[in-house]
Parts: structure tokens; sequence; C-alpha cells
């Protein structure tokens, strides 16, 4: 888990409207809602939720990139 993140952005207004979509993923589909919100957001789509089985049997993640083009990853394990 993490506790801090940092990383630049070339437009704060928009990186803050893209990560307000960001949910605690406590179920699949809270991950599919993060999908969800951060291509309204403004993000576009890098893998469709789905069961990532190659990770381990039971993670279902859905992959983004957010509004700066920076990947990422929700996941429920």
């Amino acid at each position: 888990m993490l506790g801090h993140l940092s990383f630049g952005v070339e437009d704060l207004a928009r990186a803050t409207a893209f990560y307000d979509a960001a949910r605690a993923l406590f179920s699949r589909p809270a991950v599919v809602a993060f999908y969800s919100a951060a291509l309204e957001a403004g993000g576009t789509d890098a893998g469709t939720p789905g069961l990532r089985a190659h990770y381990r049997p039971s993670s279902y993640a859905a992959f983004v990139n957010d509004p700066d083009g920076c990947k990422l990853e929700a996941v429920h394990k």
C-alpha cells in the first residue's frame, strides 16, 4: 500500500479533476467504477477491467493513462 506518491503534472486543475476519480478498491465493482470515472475525467484506456490471472488467480484489474500519460493500475486481489 502506498502512503505517499509524488509526480509532476502539466495542468494542476486537470490532474486534480482526474485524481478525484480515485476510490478505495475493496471490490471488483470498485475497479470498474474507478476505470469508468477515470475515463470520464480525461484518462484514456490502457486495459479494460478483468481478471489478471498471470499476476495471481484472483487479481482483477484495470489500467488507465492519466491526462499527462502516466499509467495507473486499479487492482482488487
